[in-house]
């Protein structure tokens, strides 16, 4: 084991909420499940302009279930300062930050759910391992998708928004 690359200064939480859906019939036999397809996340990510190995990241995952499948309703949002140590190879920082600064994050929300889920009179929350990596495509340094555009320069209220629905 190794210490990674990229470093996390500091997060915190943004907006949590979590309520249980009073006409839910819970059944024992059919127990939901929680999965990635059930979730929508927003990442926005920022690159500090002047000092590269800064970056800002903010997460949003929340389940807003109109099918009545799911016992409860949940929002988190969290916000993470991270650093790119020093050294790292240069061909590698934006990916290591667009893919490991929000799955900290996401870890971060899950025991967070999972801890204020836990007091309530159904089954916990545990939200389901995700993945931020998204294979290159030819020439490109960046991860890619439809949803993926070049990173802003400008300060992090004007962040770019990445929305995925899993």
């Amino acid at each position: 084991m190794r210490g990674s690359n990229l470093l996390l200064n500091s997060y915190y939480v943004d907006e949590l909420s979590f309520s249980l859906d009073d006409n839910f019939v819970y059944d024992p036999e059919n127990e939901p499940v929680l999965s990635a397809s059930d979730l929508s996340v927003d990442v926005e990510p920022w690159r500090h302009p002047e000092e590269p190995s800064h970056w800002f990241f903010k997460l949003r995952v929340w389940l807003d279930d109109k099918e009545g499948k799911f016992p409860y309703r949940f929002s988190v949002q969290l916000t993470g300062f991270f650093d790119i140590r020093e050294g790292c190879p240069p061909d590698l920082i934006e990916r290591l930050a667009l893919v490991n600064a929000p799955s900290i994050l996401y870890g971060s929300a899950r025991e967070l759910l999972a801890t204020v889920s836990g007091r309530s009179r159904y089954l916990s929350v545990v939200l389901p391992s995700v993945t931020f990596f998204e294979p290159k495509t030819e020439g490109s340094s960046l991860p890619t998708g439809k949803t993926r555009k070049a990173l802003p320069a400008k300060a992090p209220s004007k962040a770019r928004k990445v929305s995925r629905k899993k």
